[in-house]
């Protein structure tokens, strides 16, 4: 299902990831590079088809999830970031139900590279994953459906959080512009936050080795 489509480390021959791309492309995976370096944003994998890095940080405040983990303020989190240059390429015409099955593929596949890591040792010690949705469809909610997450609506912020999180926002456009651009006509970059989240415990319970 997914042959046809872009994944991979096939990405950097596209035209745009190129040096002709222009100088504001260039320029975003600049900025990328250097916002991975500064906040330990690192892949835990090789695979081409891992769509997912990590980096470690710790619980904002205490939260149950729906498998009865517990998680108390200051515990330790691996942060969910896309790995943009795998992310498969979405086609001129917009999101296609071939797009939405690697897409799928590909998060299921990072979650089976992720457990394995985990088991090996070779990842921070975590007790839950958590990742920011600032997308609405298609385009993040198809791939992370059925995988196992909890998802959460965030609360009210303040107005130091919302700027900050307008600032996510439109970091997230340039990068969406800039690696895949087809996708920014399709994509509501404005809404309210959500989180999601999945326990150490369910990662290896759901695609863990033993689950392959």
């Amino acid at each position: 299902m997914i042959e046809h489509l872009t994944v991979g480390t096939a990405v950097a021959t596209e035209p745009w990831a190129q040096p002709r791309a222009g100088v504001l492309r260039r320029s975003v995976f600049a900025l990328d590079a250097h916002l991975r370096r500064r906040y330990g944003i690192v892949e835990f994998t090789a695979q081409p088809d891992c769509l997912l890095r990590i980096a470690p940080t710790r619980a904002p405040r205490d939260l149950d999830l729906s498998d009865g983990t517990r998680i108390r303020r200051g515990d330790p989190l691996l942060d969910l970031h896309l790995w943009n240059e795998h992310v498969p390429t979405i086609p001129p015409a917009g999101l296609t139900l071939r797009w939405a099955a690697a897409a799928a593929h590909c998060t299921r596949a990072s979650l089976r590279a992720l457990a394995a890591a985990a088991q090996a040792g070779t990842v921070p010690e975590f007790v839950a994953l958590r990742g920011c949705l600032r997308f609405d469809g298609r385009l993040l909610d198809a791939p992370f459906a059925g995988c196992g997450f909890d998802t959460i609506a965030e609360g009210s912020a303040s107005p130091t959080e919302w700027l900050h999180g307008l600032g996510e926002t439109c970091l997230l456009g340039m990068l969406l512009w800039a690696f895949n651009p087809a996708g920014l006509g399709h994509a509501r970059l404005i809404r309210a936050r959500r989180s999601v989240w999945m326990s150490r415990e369910r990662l290896l319970a759901r695609h863990g080795p033993a689950q392959r």
